[in-house]
């Protein structure tokens, strides 16, 4: 082996050992008890307010049907605190979801579309 390779090999070598023990510092952080704790506090974030949208979803309809200013405002004042909790959850649930209502019905449709695509190709 040449000194030109050897000095090479030497200089580079503690990169692999940097990354190794990085993998295995990430590893043992991930494994630890507790670690995914902000997983699911986010989750319980996004279960909370779906409950709380379902739960006002039929005052905050109630409200909107109403086109009188005056009884919109006297049941306003009545029933603010569950208008603003169903705004406050549709609010952080359509910033979530990216405006998306029903996963499950746009993989539907997502299967249909790669479907018709391999019969497309099937036919060339």
């Amino acid at each position: 082996m040449n000194s030109k390779a050897k000095k090479l090999i030497i200089t580079n070598l503690p990169y692999p050992f940097t990354a190794l023990l990085a993998t295995k510092l990430g590893l043992a952080w991930r494994l630890t008890d507790g670690a995914d704790f902000s997983a699911t506090a986010t989750f319980a974030h996004h279960i909370t307010q779906y409950e709380s949208r379902r739960a006002h979803r039929t005052v905050y309809n109630e409200y909107a049907k109403r086109k009188d200013p005056n009884k919109r405002e006297a049941y306003y004042a009545k029933h603010g605190a569950e208008i603003e909790a169903f705004k406050d959850a549709r609010d952080c649930l359509n910033t979530v979801m990216n405006g998306r209502t029903d996963p499950v019905a746009n993989q539907g449709v997502e299967s249909q579309a790669n479907e018709a695509d391999s019969r497309q190709t099937r036919r060339l």
